[in-house]
């Protein structure tokens, strides 16, 4: 049985000890780096935005380096990188609107826009950088920010011809010089990408003058192969890239478009989606396809366009198409898989010597490629280190060691068909298993760890897996152990909802919609038995399952609510709960069992008394409120889920509200952890897990992150007891920490000399 707190709380930790890579009060982001959204290339690095954070691939060391809200960044999912070359800054714009500057590991928020009293998103699609001004284009308008003061200077709007407000894409400014032709007219100019067309104004101008904002340029486009021209008008047609350079004097200013165009209603052939500007209009390049990204590299001297059909288009300083290559031929690690879902691509400074890019994609990460004869060739990933997927489906651990499952159930409790391998986390590394998408195994729900580093996992549908480490051992279903019933009718489905582990490490499981819906699994003898429950007929989904220290199963049912059996083989039902949705539950340490519901919490101080007392029914935490009244604690709150840490306190996990830390009675609250007032990613959290260390894990609706708490589990002697800081200098002023106690010990702390001090 866990015991009690073993940290003494006096001072702040200054050092870390023991492994551990965060300190008592401190937080940790274990992010999945995968989700890519954009990335841009600056002086040999690679900054990468992703869902998560910020990560930079340092070309020159091979390095990777992450930012997150744990490093001081104000949001989570970034959309919009620019670098600023006169601060040597790095802006950063998130999908709410706020926007940080990165200089020098210090972080300055710019958060006008998330303030804003605005109506719908105020996602930065991109940001563009001239002198002291930043335009920031947004779903509502192009944000006209004066970095030096730090301050909107103006707000422009555009409308289509029905006067609806159009959404800005991406806006490019020039400067005043002219060298060529085409410099007379694009001198001064700002250029806006937006719904309804291309804007264009003189950047000197009042630009909050509706009137001064131009959408009269047009586009040529070739019909059929006889070369003749056809001019269309971008008034009113989507323009989604404006990117342009300035050659100074070896070929003057030169601006592309890439546009959103349905071309099934005009009389056109040869259709492009990308055009250069030239003399009165803009000419068609040869690009076909939906264009996802237009990225300029100075180092190599290229544009590359990065398509819907996962191609890649090279073009030089002339705007004219060097390489079409294929991202469809890329093959990953050689094992068959494609990378299919490219969001960007960065030509490295050094292409033109070794023809190496990085490409970004949305479920894979960043992915280092070079290109041969057309084709893409997969060289290695480039993403730091992190789970395979922020969605989880179960976690647990064992000593040092983490385990998440990423499958899901609807909420019908049917398949998602989640194809995703398990992640496991040990002493700050995080390594995964790759055998589950392998074999066509799906919806991992459910585990729980066991002795000698083994792991038993639990699928909807597809038995139950054991694991060593990351490697899996054994795959138990119908077809291969008769106590495991499969759902009638299906082809030898076993949903096992549930996992968890006895005082015998017996492994003891729920087989959903059958007639022995509890298994038992014997890991000293490798047996197997399964039993019927009488209170669970065969058309209820079973879920989680809580091996209780006095030998009761405790059995989630799919708005059933919670069943208990005893050794004996009876059930019952728990009567008078908050709700029948019943989302989770743990033990504490002196046996009662906390339940937490769709509407609130409520706990079975007495388990015994489920079978002594047909009435005895579970209870509620009561608690004075601020008006002076009596209410039930987190009552209408829709839980998900509850651990108990080694000081007997709960931590409760919440749909809406985060994640806070109550008392052993629930009578105090500890903690309230937001996302607004701590690092926690999102205030939705579905699952908890406390190592014995003291870290707790938080798998929110936005990722996975932990926090270090001040409750250890207690150790039978005191042969790895650690104090930290270790010696305390006399000006120190923070935590000191003791790990490694026993229940109950006396701690006397003294100075060099033995003279008493606490």
């Amino acid at each position: 049985m866990k015991k009690i707190i073993c940290v003494f709380c006096v001072f702040f930790l200054s050092i870390i000890v023991d492994g551990q890579t965060i300190r008592v009060g401190e937080w940790d982001l274990h992010a999945n780096y995968t989700d890519i959204n954009v990335m841009t290339s600056v002086n040999n690095k690679i900054y990468v935005g992703t869902k998560l954070g910020l990560f930079i691939y340092n070309r020159a060391d091979n390095s990777l380096s992450t930012f997150s809200k744990i490093h001081g960044l104000n949001s989570l999912n970034v959309s919009a990188i620019t670098y600023n070359p006169k601060t040597n800054s790095l802006l950063i714009g998130y999908n709410d609107g706020n926007i940080d500057a990165l200089h020098n590991h210090t972080v300055t928020n710019m958060p006008e826009i998330f303030l804003a009293n605005i109506v719908g998103s105020k996602t930065i699609n991109d940001i563009f950088i001239d002198n002291n001004m930043a335009y920031i284009s947004c779903p509502f308008g192009l944000v006209i920010y004066n970095l030096e003061k730090q301050e909107v200077q103006e707000t422009c709007y555009f409308y289509d011809a029905n006067n609806n407000a159009s959404n800005v894409y991406q806006a490019y400014v020039f400067d005043g010089d002219n060298y060529a032709s085409n410099d007379l007219f694009l001198s001064n100019k700002i250029f806006v990408a937006t719904s309804s067309g291309l804007f264009y104004a003189n950047k000197n101008d009042n630009l909050l003058d509706y009137n001064n904002w131009s959408n009269d340029l047009q586009l040529s486009m070739p019909i059929g192969d006889n070369g003749v021209l056809n001019n269309f008008n971008l008034e009113n047609k989507t323009v989604k890239h404006v990117a342009g350079i300035d050659l100074k004097k070896s070929g003057g200013k030169k601006l592309i478009i890439g546009t959103d165009i349905d071309y099934q209603n005009m009389p056109i052939t040869n259709y492009s989606n990308l055009f250069e500007y030239t003399a009165s209009s803009f000419e068609a390049k040869e690009v076909s396809g939906e264009i996802l990204d237009i990225n300029y590299n100075s180092e190599s001297q290229k544009f590359t366009i990065t398509l819907s059909d996962n191609g890649v288009v090279l073009l030089n300083n002339e705007l004219n198409v060097t390489d079409y290559l294929e991202g469809n031929s890329i093959d990953i690690a050689n094992n068959g898989s494609s990378s299919t879902s490219l969001i960007t691509s960065i030509a490295l400074d050094n292409y033109n010597s070794s023809k190496e890019l990085l490409l970004g994609d949305a479920n894979q990460g960043a992915i280092l490629v070079e290109s041969t004869n057309g084709n893409l060739n997969f060289l290695e990933f480039l993403c730091p280190n992190g789970p395979l997927n922020p969605d989880v489906g179960a976690m647990d651990n064992l000593g040092t060691v983490l385990m998440l499952t990423h499958g899901a159930k609807q909420n019908d409790w049917n398949n998602t068909f989640t194809k995703e391998d398990i992640s496991f986390y040990s002493n700050g590394l995080w390594f995964h298993s790759d055998t589950l998408s392998k074999v066509n195994i799906y919806d991992a729900v459910s585990g729980c760890a066991a002795p000698n580093n083994k792991f038993f996992i639990g699928t909807w549908n597809n038995g139950l897996l054991e694991f060593q480490g990351n490697k899996l051992l054994n795959r138990f279903d119908p077809t291969n152990t008769p106590e495991i019933d499969d759902i009638p009718d299906t082809e030898s489905w076993s949903r096992i909802g549930g996992v968890d582990i006895d005082n015998d490490n017996n492994i003891w499981l729920t087989n959903s919609e059958t007639n022995n819906p509890l298994v038992k699994f014997s890991t000293s003898n490798r047996s197997w038995e399964n039993f019927p429950i009488t209170s669970i007929n065969t058309s209820q989904k079973c879920g989680q399952i809580l091996c209780g220290n006095n030998g009761y199963k405790w059995i989630q049912i799919y708005k059933g609510g919670l069943v208990v059996v005893n050794e004996e083989g009876l059930s019952e039902k728990i009567k008078d709960l908050p709700s029948e949705n019943v989302n989770c539950f743990d033990e504490d340490l002196d046996g009662a069992i906390w339940i937490g519901t769709s509407m609130g919490l409520s706990i079975i101080y007495f388990p015994e008394e489920v079978f002594n007392n047909p009435n005895y029914s579970s209870e509620y935490v009561l608690i004075e409120n601020e008006d002076g009244n009596i209410e039930r604690l987190f009552d209408n709150m829709e839980i998900l889920d509850i651990k108990v840490d080694a000081g007997n306190r709960k931590w409760i996990a919440t749909k809406t509200s985060g994640v806070f830390l109550i008392s052993e009675d629930g009578s105090t609250q500890i903690h309230n952890f937001t996302a607004k007032n701590s690092p926690l990613l999102d205030n939705a959290v579905y699952k908890i897990s406390i190592m014995p260390s003291g870290e707790v894990f938080f798998a929110t609706g936005k990722g996975l992150c932990s926090y270090r708490s001040d409750a250890t589990e207690s150790q039978e002697d005191l042969n790895n007891v650690v104090v930290f800081p270790n010696p305390v200098k006399k000006d120190y002023d923070g935590i000191i920490s003791i790990s490694g106690l026993s229940n109950n010990t006396n701690v006397k702390i003294t100075d060099i000399s033995g003279n008493l001090v606490f």
